[in-house]
């Protein structure tokens, strides 16, 4: 029996969806122990275990670490596979460090091609990230760059640029309004309502992840 550690972020969809695919692949006849993680701390803890069979075989994730934390698990020995991540740190450590990544740019492209079959928009615009974290950008590139082979333009928003609504208000309508994410979709129709346009007919937003909890019950 090997002890697999499993440590992502259960409150977010892409990190649950993450959860789901591994025990769907693992089914109900395995030789995994699989160990849930619930922080940072609790995996550090387990890698250092003094008793050998405390220790896990492997290590599933899919949450950037503290440089502290990436050194633990490169001098641990144990092979470990990120989930949308792609520390370099770790990746730079040999052969016991495997990634799956994210077509983030492909899912960029695909929203501009989306929004694009409708063929009704005066404006399109992009909702990054509030930290701009680095899938944020590619996903904000492959829009931008779609868009642009067909000569045309895309607005970016940033907080500099002031409040969202307002920007949102200043947009030509109909709009197209990608969000790097379901969480800043929501966020993106609530300043929607505050500006007092109307969501789909004047601004159609689009968001990533199929967060359930999100699409289905955000008006």
């Amino acid at each position: 029996m090997k002890t697999i550690a499993i440590h992502l972020r259960l409150e977010t969809a892409s990190h649950r969806k993450r959860m789901m695919g591994i025990f769907r692949h693992v089914g109900a006849n395995n030789d995994w122990d699989m160990r849930i993680i619930p922080n940072e701390d609790a995996l550090c803890e387990l890698i250092k275990a003094t008793d050998p069979a405390e220790r896990p075989d492997g290590i599933i994730s899919g949450v950037p670490y503290s440089e502290r934390t990436g050194d633990t698990i490169v001098r641990s020995g144990i092979p470990f596979v990120g989930i949308g991540m792609s520390e370099s740190e770790l990746a730079a450590h040999g052969n016991l460090r495997r990634f799956v990544l994210n077509d983030n740019e492909g899912i960029g492209k695909a929203a501009a091609d989306y929004f694009l079959s409708l063929g009704n928009f005066r404006s399109y615009a992009f909702i990054p990230d509030a930290a701009n974290r680095g899938w944020s950008r590619l996903r904000e590139r492959g829009f931008e760059r779609t868009l642009r082979h067909e000569r045309i333009s895309c607005n970016i928003y940033n907080q500099s640029k002031g409040p969202l609504h307002a920007w949102l208000k200043a947009l030509p309508r109909p709009a197209a309004v990608l969000s790097a994410y379901d969480i800043g979709a929501q966020e993106t129709i609530d300043a929607c309502k505050k500006a007092g346009l109307e969501v789909p007919k004047q601004v159609s937003v689009l968001g990533v992840d199929n967060d359930e909890l999100i699409c289905d019950y955000t008006n």
